[in-house]
């Protein structure tokens, strides 16, 4: 590697790490706390929008990488710098006596979180560190390429933790036991209706998808989605038990010690697995560990969940997982095209979940038929 090559790598560490420094600042903890999801939205979706024009402007090669690293950082310093000047909306900064803030109170706390976020942020990357070291660059190309769907439908669907969190811990600072209750209970509801047929659907359409985001030569990345598929279920229904529930009871050591406990199981079967199955074996190894950490969960924390364990296998969204699953593979074995297949089957596999639900007589299907009639009914009204 020659000096240049080698400046520019350490050049781009040392302002990748700016955004370390400036996380101090972006106290989106409050924002999520006083629950100002507007703002929190809207600052996000400009920001993403100016970095990826950005990025089309001024990034045209590799010669181009230190611009790159500073357009990357500047996305987490503008995020940043917005929330702490926002601030002002809420914090009258003349008002507040530094030497009253008892800050020692809040270390503890603080730590539970940054163990917690250590472990996972580890965990999440032993994967591939693993994979590099004893498979090769290759095994981790197709292991990031069968993993990358999965990622994002959990983004998708683990954000309604972040987004129930700050209100789970309100209710229960308020004594509000009820309403606790059924804020995870419908939480949970939402979490399987959509974790369900998401798993099941990338794994009968887990072909097209490879073809059609990855392309051809990543034909090796198939059966690491096929297996990586259910993590979007177990990973969604430890969201709930953990940061939902056990989190805002002042639990956090009972989930430190279920993703502990997967994180042992991954390293354990990736050390047995992957110098002989390379990323599928990773994949596999994945899907156990996951496993564990949902069992443990389970074991640890069985008498804090407001719900019957029996309650997370719902037979109506298993059910209509199924029904859509059958349809939508019968309907993709008859197409050729990838293309066509990925959108055929999805679009039919959604019709056919929900009309399964409405005919079953899902209580959160019928509410969502409810109130899209009542915006139709309203609209025409208008």
């Amino acid at each position: 590697m020659s000096h240049r090559c080698t400046g520019s790598l350490s050049s781009l560490f040392y302002i990748l790490s700016l955004s370390i420094v400036f996380t101090t600042i972006g106290v989106n903890w409050f924002y999520q706390g006083i629950e100002d999801f507007k703002y929190i939205t809207i600052r996000a979706l400009v920001i993403r929008v100016l970095s990826a024009a950005s990025l089309f402007i001024f990034v045209k090669n590799e010669s181009d990488l230190l611009i790159y690293g500073f357009i990357i950082v500047g996305s987490t310093v503008g995020n940043n710098l917005a929330n702490f000047v926002h601030l002002r909306k809420y914090i009258d900064w003349g008002l507040i006596e530094f030497g009253e803030l008892r800050i020692i109170r809040h270390i503890k706390p603080a730590l539970q979180v940054f163990i917690l976020n250590l472990i996972i942020s580890l965990y999440v990357q032993l994967n591939s560190i693993m994979l590099g070291f004893m498979s090769g660059d290759e095994s981790v190309g197709f292991f990031t390429a069968g993993t990358k769907m999965t990622h994002i439908g959990l983004t998708v669907i683990t954000s309604l933790g972040t987004v129930l969190l700050p209100r789970c811990s309100h209710l229960l600072q308020a004594g509000d036991k009820d309403g606790f209750t059924s804020v995870i209970n419908k939480s949970l509801d939402v979490t399987l209706a959509f974790s369900l047929p998401m798993a099941v659907g990338l794994m009968i359409l887990a072909s097209p998808v490879i073809r059609v985001f990855c392309g051809g030569a990543y034909q090796e990345s198939i059966p690491v989605l096929y297996f990586n598929a259910p993590v979007i279920v177990l990973i969604s229904l430890t969201n709930v038990m953990g940061i939902q529930v056990l989190y805002p009871m002042d639990k956090v050591w009972l989930v430190i010690m279920s993703v502990m406990g997967g994180a042992i199981v991954n390293v354990a079967l990736n050390l047995i697995l992957i110098t002989h199955y390379g990323a599928v074996g990773a994949a596999v190894a994945t899907l156990m560990a996951e496993s564990m950490v949902l069992f443990l969960q389970l074991i640890l924390g069985r008498k804090y969940y407001p719900f019957n364990i029996g309650r997370i296998v719902n037979w109506r969204y298993i059910w209509g997982s199924g029904i859509m699953a059958i349809v939508v593979y019968l309907l993709a074995s008859e197409v050729s095209s990838d293309a066509v297949k990925l959108i055929v089957g999805t679009t039919i596999g959604i019709v056919v979940y929900f009309i399964s639900l409405i005919i079953m007589k899902d209580q959160l299907s019928l509410e969502i038929v409810s109130m899209v009639f009542k915006k139709i009914y309203h609209g025409n009204k208008i």
